[in-house]
């Protein structure tokens, strides 16, 4: 996965900067991110990107039915993660060896800093890197993201995406979110502070712009099926598009960050003081899928209306949503239609990330600087942590596992990548990046992990098979 939106100072850690998608849930208003910039761009008084088709938004927010309001409270059973086996990382005597492969060098004639969000394609053929900009210097900006084309471990760049919406100048521009539509065919791209959602062919080429006039935009993700994508905006909205990028709805409040059921017949957003769960109806007619509908709200106790928490996450079949907590260290479980299951509990301070693996094993991570893994069941399984002074950090907020389930890379902001398989036993360390890591992918084959970091450079690391 990717640390896919605008950087911001995190008040748990001076100087650390963290996504917007945890960040939001420290602010009280996402108006007061304002002052970014957009998504890239080009150089002062140059021509301006070839213009794609430009689609008008969805309708603006209707007033809704009120969904059912669930309210997580004591009464739900909790589980004690404490009760897990701690493991403290030690270098494997026999790690696996992983080997980097590819180093990308973000090099243009405007000033990179910080690469943002990575992406493969499902076929695993194409990587695309996007990348954030700080140069208030310049005067017309879009949103910089380069597709590489694979070839075995040989990358060749084959295009470089921008939006052809341009809006206002400024600093600290980037790119908020990238996702490929299922089949491949379409690359999205969410450029934050430039108001537009853009489509775009697998070589780059504009295909349209999606406009969201006065949202900031933060989080994309297309229904399994592809014929649906979700855009998570500062309104906060949840803005849907058929996949050709017609405006189909606008609901709300919801956002800033968004999660397909694996069957794709629900979505869940985070919303203030918690999440909504929206039913998707099956798709109906050329491309169009049916209005989004509010079925249920996950209400969260001690979290204010204001605040958003970090994570979502579903397990495989679909049957258990997890939501993460901020503040008190909580995951809370639900089955699919938004009844309480259970709470687990164990981390102390936020919990910024809820990750199932393919085998149903659920990573949780935050402030506290440990990972947890938890059973299928929700019974605790391990306590991961770094070992070492030296790598002791404010938090963690950054991991994916592999497709297959059985590696969980955990990124240290000492600029090294951990990997640890679904027992919780030590692999490898990736050492390597100059700058602090941003973003991680695994390719869908599992083979390549693919990291980036703050000094816009991206490495592909080639990984055996762990089982």
């Amino acid at each position: 996965m990717a640390r896919t939106a605008p950087a911001v100072p995190s008040p748990e850690a001076p100087g650390r900067l963290r996504s917007v998608p945890a960040a939001a849930a420290l602010l009280t208003a996402l108006g007061a991110l304002a002052g970014l910039g957009c998504g890239g761009l080009l150089p002062s008084g140059g021509p301006p990107p070839p213009a794609g088709p430009r689609f008008a938004p969805p309708p603006e927010r209707p007033p809704i039915a009120a969904p059912t309001v669930v309210r997580a409270d004591e009464s739900v059973p909790a589980v004690d993660g404490t009760a897990a086996p701690v493991v403290e990382w030690a270098e494997p005597a026999d790690p696996l060896p992983v080997e980097t492969v590819a180093t990308l060098e973000f090099e243009a004639e405007y000033a990179m800093t910080r690469i943002e969000a990575l992406a493969w394609s499902p076929d695993g053929s194409r990587l695309a890197v996007g990348g954030e900009v700080q140069d208030s210097g310049k005067e017309l900006f879009r949103c910089p993201t380069r597709i590489y084309l694979r070839e075995g471990t040989t990358f060749a760049p084959v295009g470089e995406a921008a939006s052809g919406l341009i809006h206002g100048s400024g600093a600290n521009t980037n790119v908020a979110d990238l996702a490929w539509s299922p089949d491949g065919g379409t690359l999205a791209l969410a450029g934050a502070q430039n108001f537009a959602t853009s489509l775009f062919d697998p070589d780059g080429t504009l295909r349209a712009d999606l406009e969201t006039p006065a949202d900031a935009v933060f989080a994309l993700a297309w229904r399994p099926a592809g014929d649906l994508l979700a855009v998570a905006t500062a309104g906060p909205n949840l803005r849907a598009y058929a996949a050709d990028g017609r405006a189909l709805q606008t609901v709300g409040p919801a956002g800033p960050t968004l999660a397909f059921s694996p069957s794709g017949d629900r979505l869940v957003s985070t919303a203030p003081g918690g999440a909504v769960l929206w039913t998707v109806p099956a798709a109906g007619g050329a491309g169009e899928a049916g209005p989004l509908t509010a079925t249920a709200r996950l209400e969260l106790p001690t979290l204010p209306r204001e605040i958003w928490p970090h994570g979502v996450g579903w397990s495989p079949g679909g049957g258990t949503l997890a939501v993460s907590q901020f503040g008190d260290g909580t995951v809370w479980l639900f089955d699919a239609d938004g009844a309480p299951k259970s709470r687990l509990q164990g981390h102390e301070g936020s919990v910024w990330f809820t990750h199932y693996s393919a085998d149903g094993v659920l990573a949780t991570g935050g402030s506290d600087v440990t990972v947890r893994l938890w059973n299928p069941d929700g019974s605790p399984r391990a306590t991961l942590r770094s070992g070492g002074q030296e790598d002791r950090q404010p938090m963690i907020d950054l991991a994916a596992w592999s497709p297959d389930g059985s590696l969980l890379a955990v990124v240290s902001p000492n600029r090294t990548i951990r990997l640890w398989n679904a027992d919780g036993e030590p692999r490898a360390t990736l050492s390597g990046h100059v700058g602090i890591i941003s973003a991680l992918a695994w390719s869908p084959d599992g083979r390549l992990l693919a990291t980036a970091d703050d000094d816009a450079t991206t490495r592909v690391w080639a990984v055996p098979a762990a089982r």
